[in-house]
């Protein structure tokens, strides 16, 4: 059982069979999608889907600006 959440960035949402990792990320270069290893290698974590997101609180916003399947990830991610 992983107990250091406080160092995970992310949060995963069940939608029926499919899991879905929504990943903050507030950098201004949106050519990659960096996902923490523990949401792609940790077999009860894993999602099916990744998103990167950023949110805007002081306007009520969540913008989804990338996404990436877990097997993209797998075979053509960079460690």
């Amino acid at each position: 059982l992983f107990e250091d959440w406080a160092h995970i960035n992310g949060s995963a949402i069940q939608l029926g069979q499919k899991r879905l990792i929504l990943i903050p990320d507030l950098s201004i270069d949106r050519s990659e999608i960096r996902v923490p290893q523990f949401w792609v290698n940790d077999a009860i974590h894993a999602g099916d889907y990744f998103f990167a997101i950023q949110i805007e609180p002081d306007d009520s916003c969540l913008q989804i600006w990338g996404y990436m399947t877990h097997r993209q990830l797998k075979t053509i991610g960079e460690y």
